[in-house]
């Protein structure tokens, strides 16, 4: 058989003006791909008092991980690679976190002082590393979050123009960015809060007075709510169990059991809180008497300052249910209080039950 010219980038073996464009495409995201941070930096970064969603953002956005249009059109997928914002070059990661001239242009009219970090003329991940290992030494945590929120900013408002045609700004870029700054600020003042409540030893003699959420103190309760979360976190699997009976007496008068995943123990709480509420109400258990062994959650419906992200919504939630009692007291009690909604809790998170409600 003899010898004969084919193009490798096609299936017929004939030459097209796509496939070597294709490929053109291919080198050129190859040869900017950045080399990866340090292990050692990565340790470091793992512990920054940084929202998880950003931790493995940054992840992604380091390792060439999100789905960016040049990194989806060197795959072979039908898309334009061209930048969303400037239609000038091609949408990699470091030009459209920081090379873009309207991102460049965005980065300048920053208040983040950027002093001491690389030139822009480095690799992308190591102008991200630099600026990222200079906030941590200074313990500028505000500079830091900012800068991460903005890189998080970018990424939002461009899934906006690609995904859903939005218009977009300058000043989106910038009221994105610090909105969540003022996220993790409000999520760091709270986890310090709790860390100092679980340092503190809290006073035996005060742990049975109850907190009044609804009514009056001096107003008599019929029922009494018990709730429990069991929260797994390696994989963030919850049970959630709640009871009510009478105030008096151990008969129980209804309850349920339910399976869910959550961020952390205390939204596993209170999620048990919401449902357990929600149940109350439809049976139309109005003058109710809240029992729950934990100390942060009740000293949670005491403040009156700023909440864990995670937990927030849920605390709405359960505020605009407590209107629709007549009463309703909380209550801190020894573990032992709460072990049938323990029992129902641990049964769901085993899946022993998915959704009971008895």
């Amino acid at each position: 058989m003899d010898d004969f010219v084919y193009w490798k980038l096609t299936r017929d073996g004939g030459f097209s003006t796509k496939s070597a464009y294709s490929l053109l495409v291919r080198q050129s995201v190859v040869s900017i791909v950045s080399t990866p941070a340090p292990d050692q930096w990565w340790k470091s970064f793992w512990g920054l008092p940084l929202l998880p969603r950003f931790k493995l953002f940054c992840w992604k956005l380091l390792h060439d991980a999100l789905p960016l249009l040049a990194t989806l059109f060197s795959k072979g997928l039908p898309v334009d690679p061209v930048c969303t914002f400037c239609c000038l070059d091609l949408e990699t990661t470091s030009h459209l976190f920081r090379d873009c001239p309207f991102i460049r242009i965005l980065w300048n009219s920053t208040l983040l002082s950027l002093n001491g970090t690389l030139p822009e003329s480095t690799s992308f991940t190591e102008w991200v590393v630099s600026v990222v290992s200079y906030f941590r030494r200074s313990k500028d945590l505000v500079s830091l979050t900012s800068f991460v929120s903005l890189l998080w900013a970018i990424w939002i408002v461009r899934n906006g123009c690609v995904f859903r045609q939005a218009i977009w700004s300058p000043s989106l870029f910038h009221h994105l960015s610090q909105d969540w700054t003022d996220r993790v600020v409000q999520a760091q003042e709270f986890h310090r809060h709790l860390t100092s409540l679980a340092r503190s030893s809290p006073n035996p003699c005060q742990e049975l007075v109850p907190l009044c959420l609804q009514g009056k103190l001096s107003d008599p309760l019929d029922h009494c709510l018990v709730f429990y979360g069991a929260w797994l976190s390696h994989d963030n699997c919850t049970g959630t169990g709640w009871i009510v009976r009478g105030v008096t007496s151990d008969t129980i008068l209804g309850g349920g059991a339910r399976v869910c995943r959550v961020s952390n123990a205390l939204q596993a709480e209170l999620q048990a809180c919401l449902w357990g509420l929600r149940l109350a109400l439809r049976r139309g258990f109005l003058s109710l008497l809240i029992y729950k062994d934990c100390a942060p959650l009740v000293s949670l419906f005491r403040l009156s300052g700023t909440f864990d992200i995670s937990c927030l919504w849920l605390l709405r939630e359960i505020q605009e249910l407590l209107p629709q009692f007549s009463v309703c007291h909380l209550c801190k009690v020894p573990r032992n209080w709460v072990a049938p909604a323990h029992w129902l809790a641990v049964g769901a998170r085993d899946r022993r039950f998915l959704c009971w409600s008895f």
